[in-house]
């Protein structure tokens, strides 16, 4: 499903985001020589450095402003001559300001009417099908299988349950100090970690949390 909001129409979708469909499109016709990176945020999976932000004031390759043990989560970068005279042909992109915004959005930095934004979601079912030139921008891959999810999720879940009930066990305590779980809000990592206290809630039951 493509959908096109503004404002609090967002609210809408929100729930059903793919917070990666920017990057996941933009990896089917990447150029990671190439292509030039004008802004790019990331977010760490190993290491100390829980995000990354850099903006480059010059030519910047995509493959030189990667790590590839983060996941980029936002990209902004130029789109190179190959791609406007390629599958962008249609919408007459300026060579001077042709720009790409990448993250759980899509956007070409230009105004479009209707009939070309119908064209632009064919375009981008084109790309998605077309796997012949994806190239990974991590060295982690998105788990996309129902039944492997799932059993993530539950497995997760355990886990959490397990490190509430062993802070009713003071002898168990020092055990949690070797298997921290970790919960984190990939869109306000920077609020997570300011955070000196934090609080476990029921969905939609914020009144009384479960765990402080």
């Amino acid at each position: 499903m493509y959908c096109v909001t503004s404002g609090s129409g967002i609210t809408v979708i929100k729930k059903y985001l793919d917070n990666y469909f920017g990057i996941e499109l933009y990896q089917h016709f990447a150029n990671l020589n190439d292509d030039i990176t004008i802004s790019i945020n990331t977010r760490g999976v190993t290491g100390n450095l829980s995000q990354r932000s850099n903006t480059y004031n010059y030519s910047q390759s995509i493959k030189d402003s990667l790590l590839y043990s983060e996941i980029p989560k936002k990209i902004k970068v130029v789109i190179r001559k190959e791609l406007r005279d390629g599958i962008f042909r249609e919408f007459n992109l300026d060579e001077e300001s042709s720009i790409m915004d990448l993250g759980s959005y899509f956007s070409l930095r230009k105004k479009i009417n209707f009939e070309e934004l119908k064209k632009l979601i064919i375009t981008i079912e084109k790309i998605l099908e077309d796997t012949s030139t994806y190239k990974n921008l991590s060295l982690f891959n998105r788990v996309k299988e129902a039944n492997i999810l799932e059993d993530l999720r539950n497995s997760l879940l355990e886990k959490i349950i397990g490190h509430i009930l062993m802070h009713d066990q003071p002898q168990n305590i020092k055990k949690s100090e070797y298997d921290i779980v970790e919960i984190v809000n990939s869109k306000q990592i920077e609020k997570f970690y300011e955070c000196n206290t934090f609080r476990l809630h029921f969905f939609r039951k914020k009144k009384r949390p479960i765990y402080s």
